[in-house]
């Protein structure tokens, strides 16, 4: 389970299947699986699986100032949250939430990346893939 920036294991969730709660689900949560084969003596991770609670009317939407997708390394943009509540947008200053970034690289470790309704993310901040998170509280 992802919380904040770092993930935890959750107590007891030992079986081959697991039951999201409602109760343990606040807007979104991220879950991924660690998967251990006793035969090879690996662990496998999978990606991660997002659950949304459809029941809360406020939507996150990350918007990057200078797209999406960047190649060579040549990275520049910031990355804004924008919080929607029936249609409109709420908090558009930024001070009646908590925003709190987590940057996933490419292969799953997630780091905490600061606070903030913007962040500006450069080409120091991604090395060959990584996906920001956006949590708000």
């Amino acid at each position: 389970k992802l919380v904040g920036a770092t993930w935890t294991n959750i107590s007891g969730a030992t079986s081959s299947s697991y039951v999201v709660s409602q109760a343990s689900v606040d807007s979104m949560q991220q879950y991924r699986v660690i998967i251990s084969d006793s035969v090879v003596g690996d662990n496998y991770t999978s990606d991660p699986a997002t659950v949304l609670d459809f029941n809360d009317p406020i939507q996150v939407i990350v918007k990057s100032s200078n797209g999406e997708i960047f190649k060579n390394g040549v990275i520049s943009t910031d990355l804004t949250a924008h919080l929607y509540q029936n249609g409109e947008e709420i908090d558009a200053g930024g001070t009646e939430y908590t925003y709190t970034w987590a940057k996933v690289d490419k292969d799953g470790g997630s780091t905490s990346f600061g606070t903030g309704k913007t962040k500006s993310v450069g080409s120091a901040d991604v090395v060959a893939r990584s996906s920001f998170i956006c949590t708000v509280s």
